[in-house]
């Protein structure tokens, strides 16, 4: 097979604290493991790269919108002479040019922006696996709250999206409902290969250990309180909104519930003025970022975790990463009762109770059947289960497939 190069080019945060990132370290330490011989180029390097696999690709932000435009105008015979312009300018710079001659006999996989790889794809052929991590055509919640100017950038890469599935040959897939989506909705018809989300570290599953605990315990820790806890980013299409507004309901009847908000984004502002009209400053506390390693002393906290995904094609289609982070805790948890989601809980021990998403009631009445569940303590017959959804596993799946190809 080719030497691999992972390409993160507009990256610069690696710690896994969201979706991407979890991804990306997942597959990185699977392909570690399996001694795959391969780089890893971004801005930044991550703490688990070592530096002998590290190229360093430093490159303004603004380079990815030139990009974009670029690679669309590129399919419009009228826009030529700019589209030559912007082909010289983009190659003046040398970090640029000397991925024209770096790249051509290696495998790129580029994770999240793909708009340089898509540009050297259509001058130099070069050939490179897009790792989705989203389909901007079914998350257009995200518009709701944009400004003009982030609403116009993201109907650029829309349309930089329509174009680039249509073209390309090669994409990873996390499961075979987006395999037949991009298929079917977005004219791709080149080679996928499956590489769906799992367990980061099976180890931490049955480890027993909470450093920060008991400072947490001291800190929000009341006698008969119940503690929600929600973690992620403030997306639209991630339904915090909606846990909100359950909450609000609940509290109203039973002022020994406490939520916890952890994460930031786009529905922070609509979640701070629901929560400041329903006057309950005393019963939450929004905590903007916590490192990934401290999340499982926040779950073990908690009475119940919960996934408020809003009912949608995306959510349907893509399980949650987080949903992996419930699952190792242990603990109650409250999620969606999507296909997709059942399907896993079908394979692995679980602590889970699925509502309805369309009833902000049933969400309330499952939350309260998780304050009376116990922690699922894990066994070691549980381990070769979570094991078969590890990236560990996926990772070598994922080479074996390219093998074929590459």
């Amino acid at each position: 097979m080719r030497k691999i190069i992972i390409f993160c080019p507009f990256r610069e945060r690696f710690e896994p604290i969201g979706g991407s990132p979890i991804r990306i370290k997942g597959y990185v330490l699977g392909f570690m493991k399996e001694n795959i011989d391969f780089f890893f180029m971004s801005k930044k390097k991550p703490e688990y790269i070592n530096d002998n696999i590290f190229l360093p690709f430093n490159l303004k932000n603004y380079y990815n919108k030139l990009f974009l435009i670029h690679n669309i105008l590129f399919h419009f015979w009228y826009a030529k002479p700019i589209v030559f312009i912007l082909k010289i300018f983009l190659l003046l710079n040398p970090k640029i040019k000397n991925l024209t001659r770096l790249l051509p006999d290696k495998l790129i996989i580029t994770h999240q922006e793909n708009s340089i790889c898509y540009f050297l794809f259509l001058y130099y052929k070069i050939d490179f696996v897009y790792d989705i991590h989203g389909i901007l055509t079914i998350q257009q919640e995200y518009t709701n709250t944009m400004n003009s100017y982030a609403r116009f950038w993201f109907q650029i890469r829309l349309k930089h999206e329509s174009f680039l599935f249509n073209d390309i040959l090669y994409a990873n897939c996390i499961n075979e409902s987006m395999r037949a989506y991009i298929t079917n909705k977005l004219s791709f018809k080149g080679n996928t290969f499956f590489a769906p989300d799992g367990f980061l570290d099976i180890k931490k599953i049955f480890d027993n250990t909470y450093p920060k605990i008991n400072d947490l315990r001291n800190k929000y820790f009341r006698p008969g309180r119940k503690v929600i806890l929600f973690f992620g980013e403030f997306k639209f299409f991630g339904g915090v909104h909606l846990l909100v507004e359950t909450f609000s309901k609940m509290v109203k009847h039973d002022k020994s519930i406490f939520l916890i908000l952890i994460g930031t984004g786009q529905m922070e502002k609509t979640v701070r003025i629901n929560l400041l009209k329903n006057q309950l400053e005393k019963y939450y506390v929004h905590i903007p970022k916590v490192h990934y390693n401290l999340l499982k002393d926040y779950m073990e906290l908690s009475d119940a975790i919960v996934i408020p995904d809003i009912d949608n094609v995306y959510n349907k289609m893509i399980p949650h990463i987080k949903l992996f982070d419930c699952l190792a805790s242990g603990k109650p948890f409250v999620l969606p009762n999507f296909q997709i989601n059942i399907e896993i809980l079908k394979r692995l021990p679980n602590n889970a109770i699925l509502f309805n998403p369309d009833s902000i009631d049933d969400m309330a009445n499952k939350i309260k059947i998780a304050f009376t569940k116990e922690k699922k303590i894990y066994t070691d017959s549980d381990r070769k289960k979570f094991m078969d959804f590890s990236y560990e596993k996926f990772a070598k799946n994922l080479i074996a497939q390219l093998e074929l190809v590459f």
